[in-house]
């Protein structure tokens, strides 16, 4: 392309500068893969927490730390008065 003088660049005609630009994406479709990835997102952190507590059970009964602890946090809010009976409810 030969250039006149003084003349640095030539700008590309309207027509010629469409062709070389990609079209936009739908917004459906933009949505529907940020809807995808999120649902792809949620599922592998819901295995983990499976796979966490399959290794790591929660423990059946309060073991004397936690009634211990329990106690003592009774007796910090409320002086004077003291654990009778621990429910777990279910």
């Amino acid at each position: 392309m030969p250039s006149r003088p003084g003349v640095l660049a030539r700008i590309p005609s309207r027509t010629q500068a469409s062709s070389a630009v990609m079209t936009e994406p739908s917004l459906l479709i933009v949505c529907l893969v940020a809807f995808l990835a999120v649902i792809l997102l949620l599922s592998v952190l819901a295995g983990i927490i499976r796979l966490l507590t399959v290794l790591f059970p929660a423990a059946e009964e309060l073991d004397a730390a936690a009634v211990a602890a329990l106690g003592a946090a009774v007796a910090h809010l409320h002086p004077g008065m003291r654990i009778v009976k621990i429910e777990a409810n279910r």
